[in-house]
């Protein structure tokens, strides 16, 4: 990474942004947002993928219902000092079953982009979908095939609503700790992806924790991305599992990944998605871990 340190001197201007899963299932949008803010956050991922906004839930109502749901959270969010950044869609794997994308499926994720629209946000992260078998080549080209259907779906929704889908890269979670490689998993995947589909529809969402957890640089891959990238899910961990700890606890290698996305123009926000560890602690404590990330974060893009 000796290249990276050649701009190491200029320092990058980020927002730092962080995923809404779990603050509003404690406390509801608006108390969540206000804590948030407070903190000192100005960007957000808001969450789509939990709670009562999972398939047969508010979706299943009138679009009238959730419709003027988000836009109530949209207003709140700006009253705040806030913008969405981007939403993350349902887990295909969780509703998706052996693979079979069908007009349910489809429906679920075009109310989500609608939602998107509606929150302002510009991109939405939808999984790709991945099998429950361990990595192989014929698994892998099962996902990529269910893949390529799924997203080849959603463009013409997409572009009539104005919305562009950040794909993420993953990993596969064995029965025991860790995971092993799925289809879209290294930068080289996700480019295959982006360009496969020919559309400006889409983009990369760049999670580090799971470049980490399966010994992949997320620097090396920001660098490989460039300008296809879009999105980021940072959080850290040791290299073993998902933990999705705030900055600067694990093993990332923060320094090199800030020197990257300096080199390639990274305009975007610095999102956190630390909600794993909140997780583990008292509820609480959650929105004092949040401070603690926000800090971990601003002294990690100064480094």
């Amino acid at each position: 990474m000796k290249a990276l340190s050649i701009v190491a001197m200029n320092k990058v201007k980020m927002k730092i942004g962080i995923s809404t899963a779990l603050y509003q299932n404690i406390c509801g949008d608006e108390i969540a947002f206000e804590k948030l803010a407070r903190i000192g956050y100005s960007s957000l991922d808001y969450n789509l993928s939990g709670g009562y906004k999972r398939p047969g839930g508010m979706f299943s109502e009138h679009s009238a219902v959730w419709e003027a749901y988000f836009k109530k959270a949209a207003d709140s969010a700006k009253r705040n000092g806030l913008e969405v950044c981007h939403t993350h869609g349902v887990y295909p794997p969780d509703f998706i079953k052996a693979g079979f994308i069908g007009s349910a499926e489809i429906e679920q994720f075009r109310k989500e982009i609608i939602a998107t629209a509606v929150l302002g946000g510009k991109y939405i992260v939808i999984h790709p979908w991945i099998s429950s078998v361990e990595a192989s080549e014929t698994g892998r080209e099962k996902e990529r095939t269910v893949n390529f259907e799924m997203y080849g779906k959603l463009i013409p929704i997409l572009e009539e609503y104005g919305v562009c889908l950040a794909i993420e890269n993953l990993f596969r979670r064995r029965d025991v700790t860790g995971g092993c490689p799925a289809d879209c998993i290294a930068a080289t995947d996700m480019i295959e992806y982006i360009s496969m589909m020919q559309s400006g529809c889409f983009a990369a969402c760049l999670d580090t924790g799971h470049m980490n957890m399966m010994g992949l640089s997320p620097a090396v891959a920001a660098v490989k991305l460039g300008g296809l990238l879009k999105i980021l899910h940072v959080h850290d961990n040791f290299g073993t599992e998902d933990y999705h700890l705030a900055p600067g606890i694990g093993t990332v290698d923060w320094k090199a990944f800030i020197c990257a996305l300096r080199q390639i123009g990274y305009d975007g926000v610095f999102s956190l998605e630390v909600n794993g560890a909140c997780g583990r602690i008292s509820q609480n404590l959650v929105f004092n871990y949040a401070g603690f990330a926000f800090k971990s974060a601003k002294a990690v893009i100064n480094l």
